[in-house]
């Protein structure tokens, strides 16, 4: 058996089986042309990968189908793990409250590389790849930005140019007007704790003691992501920028073949 360097979690809430895409695929014989059919069968038998190998044409047409949808991620998922496999790092997947717990105990540290999913809502096969890299320098420019925002917060208060939302006449025939006043002001000042509260913790964060281990395990793990970026032939430079107003996050989409990837770097 390899020495598995690391675990990397993977969310694949719908794994599927090949035997039941078979069987789907059935279905679709008298539907489909022969050359299409072909091509979904070579994916379900991992000759090539959905992410760079693709008949454009039949793409078009094809990534609308739950059938393709599923090929594909079938496909991805078992792929993905057999590059992982040569890199001598071991999938483990997560079931949906795990993965839950993962989220709510801050942003998948430090075990978890990559989510798979299918939306059925967009009809599209979503590919969430996440990296955490140690960096000052950014820790820095958030703590900055941080401050900035609380002092700016402190000396413009929201409630001050809201307008009113509503007007009564009292019983003496006078209007009454109701502002957001109270309630805008009870939301500037939670706004302003949750900020001195981050401010807190990013300070503890730069000034804290590095930590060998933790640096090696996010080291591997930089590295297991650049390894997928390059199986998956996804460029960062290359790949759309979704805008944050954080300094300690990076977020970028690309979409190819009916497939959406989406990565997703923290700095600490």
């Amino acid at each position: 058996m390899a020495n598995y360097r690391e675990v990397i979690g993977v969310k694949n809430p719908k794994k599927i089986n090949r035997q039941d895409l078979i069987d789907m695929l059935n279905q679709y014989k008298s539907i489909l042309n022969d050359k299409t059919i072909t091509y979904l069968e070579d994916l379900i038998n991992l000759k090539y990968s959905v992410v760079i190998n693709t008949d454009t044409k039949n793409n078009q047409r094809l990534k609308e189908l739950i059938i393709y949808q599923k090929i594909a991620l079938y496909n991805i998922y078992c792929l993905t793990k057999k590059c992982l496999d040569n890199n001598q790092i071991m999938m483990k997947d997560y079931i949906d409250q795990a993965w839950n717990n993962h989220l709510l105990n801050g942003y998948l540290e430090h075990d978890i590389l990559l989510e798979m999913n299918l939306s059925e809502n967009d009809s599209i096969v979503t590919i969430n790849l996440y990296n955490i890299i140690n960096s000052q320098e950014r820790n820095i420019a958030e703590l900055t930005r941080l401050k900035e925002k609380l002092q700016h917060l402190k000396q413009h208060p929201s409630y001050i140019t809201m307008p009113k939302i509503s007007s009564y006449i009292t019983e003496n025939g006078e209007e009454n007007l109701i502002y957001t006043m109270p309630y805008q002001n009870t939301i500037d000042t939670l706004q302003q704790k949750q900020l001195e509260n981050d401010i807190i913790q990013m300070n503890q964060q730069i000034h804290s003691q590095p930590n060998l281990e933790m640096e090696n395990n996010l080291q591997r793990k930089h590295q297991a992501y650049q390894s997928l970026l390059q199986f998956y032939h996804l460029k960062e430079d290359e790949m759309k920028t979704i805008p944050t107003d954080s300094k300690v996050q990076k977020i970028l989409t690309y979409q190819r073949n009916g497939i959406q990837f989406i990565t997703n770097t923290k700095y600490i």
